[in-house]
């Protein structure tokens, strides 16, 4: 029984190589995909860049496979736009439900109602962007070439600005029950509004843009 180290204790012949090699591989391997997706998302840019945004509408009219090539890179943006949106949204309400106990009932109910929300708010966006134009290769066809409405474009930044919102008032109330001196909670609150600087900028462009 004396060999045997007692709990709580440190054992010197705990081994963790095998817990470390598995979380560094895990992480290389989202780091190599997150280069991809990188590089993915350029040329994409690249793509739309060359093939017409920024030319005189003249331009286009005289180089109509450019506006073919435009009009496919930003009909699949707008699928890759709105998933990322759901990724991003999801692992925030993960981080936060790791930060701060789920114990505390606004959070727990505020994290499920968000989860709910925002796959809503996907699943919307995915059927908005793939019924817009019938057939879908309208999209990309000229001179044919579909115009989606922009009532729906509209609506859909509204639903996503509002999870935005929803998810920097969430944490506070937490923050506010933490015990902590009102000058630490202040700072700690300002920290987790930042994003509402991101918000206040998408909603003027979007005002700016659908004016």
């Amino acid at each position: 029984m004396s060999g045997q180290p007692t709990p709580g204790a440190l054992n010197p012949t705990q081994n963790v190589s095998g817990t470390i090699v598995e979380v560094t591989a895990v992480f290389t391997g989202l780091t190599v995909l997150c280069l991809v997706f990188r590089l993915n998302s350029r040329r994409i840019t690249g793509v739309v860049s060359h093939n017409g945004i920024g030319h005189h509408v003249t331009w286009l009219a005289e180089h109509p496979e450019s506006a073919t090539s435009l009009g496919k890179a930003t009909l699949a943006f707008s699928f890759t736009y709105g998933t990322c949106q759901f990724f991003a949204k999801t692992s925030a309400v993960a981080l936060l439900t790791r930060i701060f106990t789920l114990h505390d009932p606004i959070l727990r109910f505020g994290s499920y109602f968000l989860w709910v929300y925002s796959s809503l708010v996907f699943c919307a966006s995915i059927i908005v962007t793939a019924l817009q134009c019938q057939p879908i290769s309208t999209n990309w066809n000229v001179p044919h070439a579909c115009s989606p409405p922009a009532a729906a474009s509209l609506t859909l930044n509204i639903l996503i600005a509002a999870t935005d919102l929803f998810l920097i008032i969430l944490p506070q109330p937490s923050i506010w029950r933490l015990k902590l001196n009102p000058g630490k909670k202040l700072g700690l609150s300002l920290i987790f509004m930042i994003g509402l600087l991101a918000l206040i900028i998408a909603i003027a462009r979007m005002v700016i843009v659908h004016k």
